[in-house]
This record gives C-alpha cells, sequence and structure tokens, in this order.
C-alpha cells in the first residue's frame, strides 16, 4: 500500500520523509502497531488530512506513519507542516486548508490546538487531536489521552463528528491596552489558577500532563484571595475576596483522574450548550478548603461555602488590582484588570 505524502518546511530543500522536506512518496514502514478502519469508505471520511505537527513532539515518525497509513485506507492525501517558534501553529493550518486540507490534525498540546482554532471556528472543515504535548487539557476534557498511540492517531483522522463550543476571552490591562481575544475550549480563569498556570513548568506538564497544574496549585491555595467582582450577562456584580472566578465549559477538571472520571468543576457544565459556567472560588477561611475539595472530589449536590455557580453565555469580572488570565493553560495577560468571556462559536471535532 501506498500514500502520497507532502510534508512542508519554508524555505528548505527537498529530503525525502524528513522534518524539512517538501515533497515524498514513501512507502509504508512497518510499526508495532498498523491503525485499521472497520469502514474506510464513510460519506463523511476525509479527502486531504492536513497534520500539523509540534516540533517537539516525540515519535513524530511513527505518527507520520501512521497517519499515512489511515490516509491510505481513506484513498486520501497527507499533508505534513511542521511548528517553528516563529510559526506555532496558525500559518500551518493557514498553508493546509489553501492546499485542500478538508480535516486538520494536530499532533501537539494545547497550545498548538490555540494556534489553530481561528481558522476552524465556524468552518465545516474538522480538528483532529494526537495529544502529545506538554500539557493536553482539552484531549482530556474529551477523553481522548489514554489508549495507544495508534488508537489516538485513528481516532483524529477516522473518529466520529462532534460540535462543540469555543469560548473567547478579552482582557483591558491596567496600562489600558487590550489583550485578545483568546479562544478556548475548556475554560478561561482569573487570579490565582492562572498563576499556577504560569509556574507550572513544561517539565512538569511533560511528566505529569494537566495534573501538573494540581500539584503545583497546592502550592496556592493558602495564598491570599483577591479582591474580585464578576457578572453574568447584565445580572447584579458578586463582589468579595476570590481566589480564583472561572468560565468553564467542562464539568470536570480535565486531567485530574484523583478519583474515577475525574473532579467536579460545575457539574452543570456542558461542551455543547451555548453557555459557560461560572467557578467562583472564594473560601474565607484555610478550613473551607476542605468542603471545597470534598465536593470536587465525590461530586456532592451539597452547596459549600467558598464555592458559587452561574450560567450565561457571557461573562464579565474586574479586579481593582492586576491579575493574571489563563485560557487552556496559557497566560494571555499578566495584568488584566477586566475580564470579558463569551461563547465565540463552535468547532467540529474527530473524537474516539
Amino acid at each position: 500500500m501506498r500514500c502520497r505524502v507532502e510534508v512542508h518546511n519554508r524555505g528548505v530543500a527537498d529530503v525525502p520523509m524528513t522534518r524539512n522536506s517538501v515533497l515524498a512518496d514513501v512507502r509504508l514502514p512497518a510499526t508495532r502497531r498498523r491503525p485499521t478502519l472497520a469502514d474506510p469508505r464513510r460519506a463523511d471520511s476525509p479527502r486531504c488530512v492536513g497534520l500539523i505537527m509540534h516540533s517537539l513532539a516525540s515519535r513524530p515518525g511513527r505518527i507520520v506513519s501512521m497517519a499515512q497509513d489511515i490516509a491510505a485506507q481513506l484513498h486520501a492525501r497527507l499533508l505534513v507542516e511542521f511548528t517553528s517558534l516563529a510559526d506555532p501553529g496558525h500559518l500551518q493550518a493557514v498553508r493546509l486548508i489553501e492546499r485542500g486540507a478538508d480535516l486538520v490534525v494536530v499532533a501537539g498540546g494545547d497550545g498548538t490546538i490555540r494556534q489553530v482554532l481561528p481558522e476552524l471556528l465556524g468552518s465545516p472543515i474538522p480538528l483532529g487531536i494526537i495529544p502529545v504535548g506538554s500539557g493536553n487539557v482539552l484531549a482530556a476534557a474529551l477523553g481522548l489521552a489514554p489508549g495507544s498511540l495508534a488508537d489516538q492517531v485513528g481516532a483524529a483522522i477516522a473518529g466520529r463528528l462532534l460540535d462543540i463550543d469555543v469560548g473567547e476571552v478579552v482582557c483591558t490591562e491596567d496600562t489600558g491596552r487590550t489583550t485578545g481575544p483568546a479562544l478556548f475550549c475548556c475554560m478561561a480563569g482569573i487570579g490565582r489558577d492562572a498563576e499556577t498556570v504560569r509556574a507550572t513548568s513544561r517539565t512538569l506538564k511533560k511528566l505529569l500532563g494537566p495534573a501538573a497544574y494540581g500539584v503545583v496549585g497546592l502550592g496556592q491555595v493558602l495564598r491570599r484571595p483577591r479582591p474580585m467582582s464578576w457578572r453574568v450577562d447584565t445580572d447584579h456584580w458578586q463582589t468579595g475576596r476570590h481566589w480564583t472566578v472561572l468560565a468553564t465549559n467542562t464539568p470536570l477538571v480535565p486531567g485530574a483522574h484523583i478519583v474515577p472520571g475525574g473532579v467536579l468543576l460545575a457539574e452543570q457544565a456542558r461542551m455543547d450548550d451555548g453557555l459557560l459556567d461560572v467557578v467562583a472560588v472564594a473560601p474565607q477561611r484555610p478550613d473551607e478548603w476542605a468542603g471545597i475539595a470534598v465536593k470536587g472530589l465525590f461530586g456532592s449536590p451539597a452547596r459549600v461555602p467558598g464555592l458559587d455557580y452561574a450560567q450565561g453565555p457571557t461573562i464579565q469580572v474586574h479586579s481593582p488590582e492586576p491579575v493574571a488570565v489563563q485560557a487552556d493553560g496559557d497566560i494571555v495577560s499578566a495584568r488584566c484588570v477586566d475580564f470579558r468571556a463569551r461563547i465565540a462559536g463552535r468547532i467540529r471535532l474527530r473524537v474516539a
């Protein structure tokens, strides 16, 4: 079986099947496990697969080989682009779509996915995810991270279709500068959770995955809450001292598999309901963290001190002092005083 593969990296000469090659027609090498499809001729199957490979991803050759295998079974072309420090994913997505890709697959983490989102938001072109980044929050939320690499590649290219909401956050900083809109699929947060993200090293994320944020977050638990006010849509402002205010699109903390299923974040949250859920974490005493932990770990329906919830299509947060903001594990502002999040649209995914 042969599959025509085009591998692109700007400004580099042609070399068959290396990171720097422009065009290659490659015979498939043997792998430990070759992914196969039960029904390779479905009506919604892609005809041109665009693969964006993070430049630091491990086992890139195996991933490309497996993607070749699946593409060949679908009688589809495979186009491959590698990221770089100068071009971390967005331009690669633009080029792949211009060259005819009707499926864009990211072999990387949340940062690369966020680079690709602007080109796929509201588009019929699906996104496939091979979770080999240092932090794979969206993949964990979708249940994609477990399993073999062959399973992950197969789901990314030939899995079922699923539409989910995409949020966007805009920050006004204390200097008057505006940052954003920054797109996110799982959550955006302002306060100590963003400071946790900022303090979490790439090495620890590579070692522990999304659970690394929880480990580092333990060191932030007893730090002083910050004064913040928040509201949903045009409701009244809720004012107090908050550890963090989250705008979330998922009911569980992605990757926090301390108990089966993960840690409960917002039980009413859904990734496809057109709404964001607010989780305002505002413990006033150290002992209130115990109740918050019990609710998260065991899903207790009872309300606990230090947690407030709301739901709506738009969320605003004001802080009298500059604080950090994160979106799906990326810092989007270090000095935000006004935070505005809303549902920006939808993307289509390929999932297991």
